[in-house]
């Protein structure tokens, strides 16, 4: 479930345009692990997963390039529209990296919004991504954020090496 919140687009919606959609979350269980943090006090989220994947992260980056808003309707049919903004990656010793800025924005009264950053790192098939969730408007804690990306994406290298 974690997986599909940070996605920011529920697995059965419909997605404008469509190659905007994000990629599947892993089907295979072995290929995703995931932790979850929370705050209580306006419960904002910290998520850090490590996944396998089939493309390099080039391939999301032309994404976000491409798909700096687009719009979903969920089984719902409640339509949110996202944002997304690349930003600038922390260093990092992987293959490659970048930063997300996103926002989906359900339309009528009482939805709240999500806002997210994530930072993201990929050393060969394996993607870390450690993403701050909040929904009061509230800013992310990005040196929060970096010591968990940091952490995850050194577990990774070191177990290349």
């Amino acid at each position: 479930l974690a997986l599909r919140d940070i996605r920011g687009v529920p697995d059965a919606a419909t997605v404008a345009p469509t190659t905007c959609t994000p990629e599947p979350v892993p089907a295979v269980p072995q290929d995703a692990a995931v932790a979850v943090g929370t705050n209580e006090s306006d419960n904002s989220t910290i998520t850090v997963a490590v996944l396998r994947v089939p493309q390099p992260l080039a391939t999301y980056k032309t994404q976000l390039e491409r798909c700096t808003s687009y719009t979903f309707t969920d089984p719902d049919q409640v339509t949110s529209t996202v944002t997304a903004s690349q930003a600038v990656a922390p260093p990092i010793n992987a293959d490659d990296s970048v930063a997300v800025n996103q926002t989906v924005s359900p339309s009528g009264a009482g939805n709240g919004t999500q806002t997210t950053l994530s930072l993201i790192a990929q050393i060969a098939d394996i993607r870390i991504q450690a993403t701050y969730m909040t929904f009061q408007g509230t800013e992310p804690d990005a040196v929060l954020l970096d010591q968990a990306f940091t952490a995850a994406v050194l577990k990774v290298h070191d177990s290349f090496h």
